[in-house]
């Protein structure tokens, strides 16, 4: 029977992934700039689409003002609310997952009691 604990690494790696991907420093990988700064811009330029336009144009030129660690603590709630997502969604995936697997595991149990029971006989 499947748990929780068989699945706790997903709902880890779900909770994590979005906040680690702002906190990395911005690098280089085959001449590309990869990680950190591009990511944490995109998720501004993302959110500031929704905002009023008087509050995105105060979210961006603060962003583009900030340092490094001011950038990080802008992007944190869009990172957060973007965990809280995934994980709901990991929730509902692996709560279907767990179900299946446990009501087939069920099925398994009872067949190989009826087969015992008629054995027995």
């Amino acid at each position: 029977m499947k748990t929780w604990w068989d699945y706790y690494p997903a709902m880890l790696m779900g909770l994590v992934l979005p906040l680690l991907a702002i906190l990395l420093p911005t690098g280089q990988l085959k001449g590309h700039v990869v990680g950190g700064g591009p990511v944490r811009q995109t998720l501004i330029n993302a959110v500031s689409k929704y905002l009023p336009v008087d509050a995105a144009g105060r979210y961006v030129e603060a962003f583009n003002q900030a340092t490094v660690g001011g950038e990080v603590v802008l992007a944190l709630p869009v990172a957060l609310n973007i965990s809280a997502v995934v994980v709901a969604f990991l929730f509902v995936v692996l709560s279907g997952v767990m179900g299946l697997s446990n009501w087939m595991k069920r099925g398994e149990f009872s067949s190989q009691r009826k087969a015992s029971k008629g054995a027995q006989k």
